[in-house]
């Protein structure tokens, strides 16, 4: 299995050294394998030690071609200015869907980062968010799944780079195999397992139906309660894989403990254990 990463950065906004970094950060700032990161320049404080919230959103699967919508949002407590910057290592690619974007290239290397009008220059504490576009590999040896590593910069807008505080987080999202009949040789037998086991608090469940027909995959605690439906409708023989998030069908949290995922299909049952450890 192939896997992507898709690293999304902080912004260096260090007018004092270079003043262009307020209208886009250098390429090669991202912390990906390979390339530097913020903290190297903004070094007042340490990594992920703010009070802040950084994250990403985005799709929890994708198709090959099709184009999906990206946001990242970022917030700290008495900061002013803030940045980002992306790149996907070659894969797929970023396309702009506002004014306070713009793409550059190092080689094959494609970066997505921020206008100055996306710095939101004056925005006390945030939030502050990013929308953007991208557009999923296609041709042969795809990978099943795509990681978007991020970092962001939560600048205090005194035209220097003290008093800025970088994080990092990371999103996954899997290639939708479940609509896709698989080529070649189709499973004998029902199969079923999950990755990552033991997990916090998603967790990918995979399985293999020998024929087509109704499929019912759920998600049972200790106590042989049923907690989620993930799967209940006509599927294709081949393989297929979702995602089970750790909530009930009401939308609660579960809390750690062993829990089983039960595949009902071609007149059979399966059953497998799974361990949420938070």
């Amino acid at each position: 299995m192939n896997r992507i990463q898709l690293i999304l950065a902080g912004a260096a906004l260090l007018p004092s050294m270079a003043f262009a970094y307020s209208s886009g950060p250098p390429d090669g700032h991202t912390g990906a394998p390979g390339e530097t990161s913020c903290v190297a320049c903004h070094t007042t404080n340490p990594l992920n030690s703010g009070n802040g919230t950084f994250q990403i959103s985005g799709p929890d699967t994708w198709l090959p071609g099709e184009t999906y919508e990206l946001t990242v949002t970022l917030a700290d407590p008495g900061q002013s200015r803030w940045g980002f910057e992306a790149t996907q290592l070659g894969q797929g690619e970023f396309s702009e869907a506002s004014g306070s974007l713009q793409i550059s290239a190092s080689g094959a290397t494609q970066y997505i980062k921020h206008t100055s009008s996306g710095t939101f220059q004056g925005t006390s504490d945030g939030p502050v968010s990013w929308t953007f576009d991208w557009t999923a590999p296609t041709g042969e040896d795809l990978p099943e799944e795509v990681t978007f590593y991020a970092a962001g910069n939560a600048a205090n807008g005194n035209f220097s780079n003290s008093g800025d505080f970088i994080y990092t987080t990371s999103f996954s999202t899997m290639q939708d195999l479940t609509s896709v009949e698989a080529p070649g040789l189709l499973p004998t037998d029902l199969g079923l397992a999950n990755w990552p086991n033991p997990f916090n608090p998603e967790t990918r469940i995979a399985f293999t139906l020998p024929s087509a027909g109704m499929v019912r995959l759920s998600v049972y605690n200790l106590a042989g309660e049923r907690v989620r439906t993930l799967l209940d409708q006509p599927m294709p023989a081949g393989t297929g894989h979702i995602l089970w998030n750790g909530l009930s069908d009401r939308g609660i949290a579960q809390p750690s403990g062993m829990y089983f995922a039960r595949l009902d299909a071609a007149g059979t049952s399966q059953t497998h254990r799974m361990l949420m450890v938070k």
